[in-house]
């Protein structure tokens, strides 16, 4: 047993009976650090980016008086709060301009928070949307801060149009790719309607990063200390999982945890992938579907080995780097059925993972006008929402489904709800296996 990482492999079902047709076997591997990986907090380096165009002068929310700028800096503020000694933080703005508001800063005294939070609040509104001079600024600052947490955290509300749309999205996705090219995840947040979010979410998939949509931006604050809570309760860093199978083949890859992110396979027999930073509220953990060629028979020792799963990562607290622990990916194989077992928390992940495929299909179904097909698989997403115990999903999938049939099509209108449901799907799982615990088998009559 490893001492400082869980890897564990839940299947699908407990076992498998010999067929003459190929079967399909569902695995959940999961990563948490264990408690020896843990020692004092590992030190924050926080590169803000913050819009202060224009448009962050309207209201944070239909009944806050407050702008989007007042609500932001409450939220830069909060997390300035929540810094120690040791930790480092770089707060830069952009509208047509990118402006250093706080320098790269390692925080030692109770002033430097202070001098930092009478900068952020010091910010005022600008002109149009030029991203990709403050991105670079966060990618290539040098902190000097090994061993460090670190995350660009960037929130916006406008759609990048300095000096050009499409120059701008080129120039921010090839920066994205260096962030991810140094592991330096980059955290997206917009709000409204006038962003991209498709364009924010190729910089987070390009980063190894994460996008959030805010459905006002009075939530920036909650969001921004749920970010910071998690890079706090980090323990490993530099994550890497391999999978391999022999005689069988992946038909798909996914991470769920912390975010549901389909994965593109490079063989049908291997996937290897970098995860970054574990925290240990959450963990990683992956899903695959395996095709199982048919056989004939029970094999000797009655188990079939399907293959293999292996993580290697860092321990910062302990000064270990490339740690390794592996586990065995096997079934047993029964000529009774009754002995064969499901696992009800692996085929809901299954179930739910699914979901947000069909959801992904059916938003761009409806980006190109063909309404009738996406409400179709909408609806079709809100019963297996529902199934799987999730009625507010369920319901925002129905509410979105009227609404495109209402409006015809996207509209300012449905932006909104769209988006709200993207976000919450994304992380649906995650909450499921943090937070509730199902009944763990049901055998098959």
């Amino acid at each position: 047993m490893d001492p400082y990482m869980d890897l564990t492999v839940e299947l699908s079902q407990s076992a498998i009976l010999p067929s003459a047709t190929p079967q399909v076997v569902y695995g959940l591997v999961r990563m948490m650090p264990k408690g020896q990986s843990s020692g004092p907090r590992l030190p924050l380096d926080l590169r803000f980016l913050l819009d202060r165009s224009g448009s962050m002068g309207s209201n944070a929310a239909r009944f806050d008086l407050r702008s989007k700028l007042d609500a932001l800096q409450d939220a830069v503020g909060a997390v300035i709060d929540q810094l120690v000694p040791g930790d480092r933080i770089t707060v830069i703005s952009f509208d047509d301009r990118t402006r250093e508001e706080v320098p790269p800063t390692l925080i030692q005294s109770a002033m430097d928070q202070r001098r930092a939070k009478m900068a952020v609040e010091a910010i005022r509104l600008g002109g149009g949307t030029h991203m990709s001079g403050g991105l670079r600024k966060v990618i290539r600052s040098d902190s000097r801060t090994e061993g460090s947490v670190k995350r660009g955290i960037i929130f916006t509300d406008g759609e990048v149009n300095s000096p050009s749309e499409a120059g701008e999205e080129r120039n921010c996705t090839t920066l994205a790719q260096e962030a991810g090219q140094k592991h330096f995840p980059l955290t997206l947040f917009g709000t409204g309607v006038e962003y991209n979010d498709r364009f924010l979410e190729k910089l987070a998939r390009e980063s190894n990063g994460r996008s959030e949509h805010l459905e006002d931006a009075t939530q920036a604050v909650s969001v921004f200390m749920e970010e910071v809570g998690y890079l706090q309760e980090v323990s490993v860093m530099n994550l890497e999982v391999t999978l391999a199978v022999v005689d069988s083949s992946f038909t798909s890859v996914s991470r769920v945890v912390p975010q549901i992110e389909p994965q593109v396979l490079c063989s049908p027999n291997y996937f290897s992938t970098y995860l970054g930073d574990v925290d240990k509220v959450r963990g990683q953990a992956i899903l695959f579907s395996l095709h199982i060629p048919p056989f004939s028979q029970v094999p000797l020792g009655g188990k079939l080995l399907l293959g293999r799963a292996e993580v290697v990562f860092d321990v910062p607290s302990k000064r270990l780097k490339g740690a390794r622990t592996d586990q065995v990916i096997e079934i047993r194989v029964t000529d009774d059925p009754n002995q064969v077992v499901v696992n009800l928390p692996v085929l809901t992940t299954v179930k739910l993972e699914g979901a947000t495929k069909l959801q992904t299909k059916a938003l761009d179904l409806a980006q190109a006008g063909n309404v009738h097909q996406a409400t179709a698989m909408l609806s079709q997403v809100a019963t297996l929402y529902q199934s799987a115990g999730q009625e507010d999903l369920a319901t925002k999938a129905m509410t979105l489904t009227n609404a495109l049939t209402q409006n015809g099509g996207i509209s300012g209108d449905t932006l909104n709800v769209q988006r709200t449901l993207t976000t919450a799907s994304k992380k649906m799982i995650t909450k499921r296996l943090t937070t509730q615990s199902d009944p763990s088998a049901k055998t098959v009559a």
